[in-house]
């Protein structure tokens, strides 16, 4: 739930790549620049499976097919991501329990998985 008042429905637009070759493997959250979508980072995601990753992309709420309205510093609209979200990585199918990695795990995940064959 999103809005002011905590009460508006906001679907947001995801991708699982599942890590190729393994059941579990560590989670990455991979997120896209202003005015981009999930389709940005499919070519890391992809990368980062192959090398045992579990990948999660969104499009964040506004942009792509996600719904709901951009909301930059709104006096009265908290943004809620993934990436700040309570949830952990146990909500991802096929996921270990070592929780969402920050953005320096998944850089460094994706300079691992780029050096990978």
């Amino acid at each position: 739930m999103d809005g002011p008042k905590d009460d508006q429905r906001v679907s947001l637009d995801t991708s699982f790549y599942a890590p190729v070759g393994r059941r579990t493997g560590p989670a990455v959250m991979l997120g896209h620049g202003f005015g981009g979508s999930k389709d940005d980072t499919r070519g890391e995601a992809e990368r980062l499976a192959r090398a045992g990753y579990a990948v999660l992309t969104w499009s964040a709420r506004g942009f792509g097919r996600s719904g709901g309205e951009i909301a930059l510093n709104s006096p009265t609209t908290r943004s809620r991501t993934p990436g700040s979200s309570s949830t952990g990585s146990r909500s991802v199918p096929r996921c270990g329990s070592t929780g969402p990695a920050t953005r320096g795990s998944a850089w460094r995940a994706s300079r691992t998985a780029a050096r990978s064959p």
